[in-house]
């Protein structure tokens, strides 16, 4: 069974629970479950999906989703596991489509503004060379210029108090990163 074909089959699955007066039997349960488990992994492996952010349990959309040719199926097939993705991820669609758009700049400015507070020569990064990326589970902004990587952020989620529900621009805040040297953990 593919992945579209699973992804139909947990519809199915919700769409029986959702009638009126329907209880839910254990292997009808069972089933749901790890069917939706086998599609996350697959997700996942297929870099559609990649772990939540901050080591959360779950998953979150990974930079690269939108090419689901990876996956070998048919247009139909692609439109189905699209759709499911879009609708079981919506919020952290938002919170990527938000990095996406603003995390190079967002990155740029705090750049800059390490530059000064530190004394060193603010070298300007191309937004066509800068991307947003996913590497070890983690997402990261990465700035570069024809001379190479200038900075590494990774970012991370805002606590829930700094957090507007209707605003994604809110929901993520970018640290500076250090490659850690062999044993250690990465300086903030």
């Amino acid at each position: 069974m593919n992945i579209a074909e699973k992804i139909r089959e947990i519809r199915k699955l919700k769409a029986t629970a959702d009638q009126p007066g329907y209880e839910w039997d254990d292997p009808m349960e069972t089933r749901l479950v790890d069917l939706e488990f086998e599609v996350h992994e697959e997700l996942e492996a297929a870099h559609v999906l990649m772990p939540a952010l901050d080591d959360l349990p779950g998953w979150s959309l990974h930079p690269d989703w939108q090419d689901m040719s990876r996956l070998g199926l048919s247009q139909e097939d692609i439109q189905t596991v699209g759709d499911y993705v879009v609708d079981v991820w919506r919020d952290s669609f938002e919170k990527l489509d938000s990095i996406m758009n603003n995390g190079i700049g967002r990155a740029t400015t705090e750049y800059r503004e390490k530059a000064e507070c530190e004394g060193f020569v603010f070298a300007e990064p191309d937004d066509l060379l800068s991307t947003v990326e996913e590497q070890g589970g983690r997402l990261f902004v990465v700035l570069r210029n024809v001379n190479g990587e200038l900075a590494r952020y990774v970012v991370v989620s805002a606590s829930p108090d700094e957090a507007d529900i209707s605003d994604p621009w809110t929901w993520w805040r970018l640290r500076y990163y250090v490659e850690p040297e062999q044993g250690e953990e990465a300086a903030a």
